[in-house]
């Protein structure tokens, strides 16, 4: 599969930044999405039925990220939370391409997320679209592979901790994460992250100590 990009779209004026800094890192938002710095991975498969939100600026950034271990693709937007059915991780990156031409052969649109756990540097920004709400915003975004040799971070740690499907309540669900998926990653984590109770205070704390996770267990 030809991949072109990712794509990060927002409203802010992007020239004052040197970094994407993660969302969701809140005492609330924490509960209900994934703290991390969203993309679409843009590719040739999809590039035609991907769902975009309506922005004022889109940030195609080099596609070397992907070489980076601190990221999970869901096949369909989730909120990034982590979901058996829907997510895939670093090392699956060609089980995650060919699920998303799945869905696209199934579906007249998608809407793919990658969410990286940490800041991206504004170095791997490749080139910028501005939405100018005048015409269709797919025939201003180009459809060719964007690099650049600005330098990654192999050293990264992702963070797979569970975080707790029940909280997403966005349309077309993916099918629920299997006990058996749920308890490994429970063991990974010391801890029963489908209990409310423990769940808030042990997320944030593996998202900030990621380095005491088993990420063999996976």
């Amino acid at each position: 599969m030809t991949l072109y990009y990712l794509l990060h779209a927002t409203n802010e004026d992007y020239t004052k930044f040197d970094k994407l800094k993660p969302s969701g890192t809140n005492d609330i938002d924490i509960r209900h999405q994934y703290p991390g710095v969203y993309f679409t991975l843009i590719t040739k498969v999809n590039f035609d039925t991907e769902t975009l939100f309506t922005k004022k600026y889109y940030l195609l950034f080099s596609l070397e990220l992907l070489k980076q271990k601190n990221f999970h693709i869901n096949i369909r937007d989730m909120n990034g939370i982590i979901n058996e059915n829907n997510t895939f991780f670093y090392w699956q990156l060609n089980e995650a391409l060919d699920k998303i031409l799945l869905d696209v052969n199934e579906n007249k649109k998608t809407m793919n997320e990658v969410v990286f756990h940490d800041s991206i540097s504004m170095k791997h920004l490749c080139k910028v679209i501005e939405n100018t709400f005048i015409c269709n915003l797919k025939n201003n975004l180009p459809k060719i592979e964007m690099r650049n040799d600005a330098k990654i971070d192999t050293n990264l740690l992702p963070c797979y901790c569970y975080y707790n499907e029940n909280f997403y309540t966005g349309i077309n669900p993916p099918k629920k994460s299997s006990l058996e998926w749920i308890n490994k990653m429970n063991s990974m984590c010391y801890t029963d992250l489908t209990d409310d109770n423990k769940y808030y205070e042990r997320v944030k704390y593996l998202y900030e100590n990621r380095s005491e996770q088993k990420l063999d267990y996976l």
